[in-house]
């Protein structure tokens, strides 16, 4: 069984390879997965969802939505068919579920207000399937949780509560799930750096390196109970083994990044079938790469696939138009769409009469004008433009006017050198919050790195002037 997870950074933009084709289909089978779960699709609830994204040929798509916020956030799991799920759910609460065939064991959340547990899934950050498997010739059943954590932004302070309620809430319903007997793999952008090796720079005070570190914020499940990185449990001492880079600063040229993107197995399902489980770095397409794992086991596709399934929404069963049928150009008569707003065809001939008549006066009008103003004089606007009454300007003033926009054309004075490369530096703009918002300054043009890289940027910085 292979299973993948990918920091997509929206579904409808990003490619593997552009010379294989464009189509969703190429970038799914590119990655050799029965379950390729997607974060970030950035696709919005209220859109109406595009066919080619929501029925790709050989996969079942299972979609969660922002209803937060405009093509924000959002995750989805496509399944090869030979992988279709027993059961499938949208968010981690339950209040999603609209429908048989969800996965269900949700715990005791009594700690969460109902109107908590509505925005904590309102920003579509969370699918769940549940799959038959064989593994050492037991039947069995795994539970695929495709999460996108929360981001703490450092500029609002809710923002941090918010993530630590919804690892909470994860935490909760991983552990019922794994309860009822389900073997759970529970994987995506967890948005923390889990230890310091994790983090090109753990000193950074704005990083989130050390969040998982301490207990009281931890998800115990993670942190020292039921799960294991899959990836530490294969690769403890690996350095350099990041998952995301920066893209405004290129560097994923130097390797200075992140590994915020996990594959978390429970225990026992890690100790019997955890094969591999390898960082795909290689793959672009996004500011984040794949992290993949293979299970010794094999899938058993349902019969049916559950009523989540994206071909079974309603823009694709047959019960409504698609788009495009409304975008079709037809034949129209213009006195039939008149007269279908209950206007009298007679009042449209007088309308137009009337026109005609106020611009057949108008242009009289104008004629008159230009009959008095053709008398041998300039009109008033050579006059004006003429010193001397003539028509033409002097030699001097068209060399004034030319000196005059080669100066306001002139453009803006070339950017310094960093000292560090003698390279031209590039022109950034404050954009946090603060005293300096707005100001541009310059910096080194060559991708963050550590500071002993040669080929990373140096520490050249300089404000333009105000």
């Amino acid at each position: 069984m292979e299973i993948v997870s990918w920091n997509i950074n929206g579904v409808r933009t990003t490619r593997v390879d552009e010379t294989q084709g464009s189509s969703l289909k190429v970038l799914l089978d590119s990655l050799r997965a029965d379950v390729i779960c997607l974060q970030e699709t950035n696709q919005l609830l209220t859109d109406l969802l595009d066919e080619p994204t929501a029925i790709v040929e050989g996969y079942n798509a299972y979609f969660s939505f922002s209803r937060a916020r405009n093509g924000y956030s959002g995750v989805v799991t496509y399944c090869k068919n030979s992988a279709i799920p027993i059961a499938a759910e949208e968010g981690l609460s339950g209040l999603l579920v609209g429908h048989g065939n969800s996965v269900g064991c949700y715990g005791d959340m009594s700690d969460f207000s109902t109107n908590e547990l509505q925005a904590l899934d309102a920003e579509g950050r969370a699918v769940i399937t549940q799959h038959h498997i064989v593994v050492e010739g037991g039947a069995e059943t795994v539970t695929v949780v495709n999460v996108y954590c929360p981001r703490a932004d450092p500029e609002r302070p809710d923002r941090a509560a918010f993530k630590l309620r919804f690892y909470k809430l994860l935490q909760l319903r991983v552990e019922a799930i794994l309860s009822s007997g389900s073997h759970v793999v529970l994987l995506g952008d967890m948005n923390t750096a889990h230890q310091l090796g994790d983090h090109c720079d753990p000193d950074d005070p704005v990083s989130e390196t050390r969040l998982l570190e301490n207990d009281s914020c931890a998800p115990k499940s993670v942190s020292g109970g039921h799960f294991v990185d899959a990836f530490r449990l294969l690769h403890p001492n690996l350095e350099g083994a990041y998952t995301c880079w920066s893209a405004v600063t290129g560097a994923r040229a130097t390797n200075y990044g992140t590994r915020i993107d996990y594959v978390f197995l429970d225990r026992h399902l890690a100790q019997r079938a955890l094969v591999a489980c390898t960082i795909d770095s290689d793959v672009y397409g996004s500011d984040h790469c794949p992290v993949r794992a293979t299970l010794r086991c094999s899938l058993v596709p349902a019969c049916h696939v559950p009523p989540l399934c994206a071909r079974l929404m309603p823009e694709f069963s047959g019960r409504q138009q698609k788009i495009g049928a409304y975008l079709l150009s037809k034949p129209c008569s213009r006195l039939s769409t008149v007269s279908s707003r209950g206007v009298n065809v007679s009042e449209v001939v007088e309308v137009r009469s009337a026109s005609h008549s106020a611009l057949s006066k108008r242009a009289s009008e104008c004629r008159k004008v230009k009959g008095a103003n053709s008398g041998g004089q300039c009109s008033q606007e050579v006059r004006i433009g003429s010193k001397t009454g003539g028509c033409c300007a002097s030699q001097a003033e068209k060399n004034g006017g030319a000196a005059f926009w080669k100066t306001l054309l002139a453009g803006p004075p070339p950017p310094p050198l960093c000292p560090g490369h003698g390279e031209a530096a590039v022109l950034r703009t404050v954009k946090k919050s603060g005293p300096n918002q707005g100001r541009r300054f310059y910096v080194c043009a060559r991708p963050a790195g550590h500071a002993h890289n040669p080929a990373a940027r140096c520490d050249f910085f300089q404000w333009t002037k105000r």
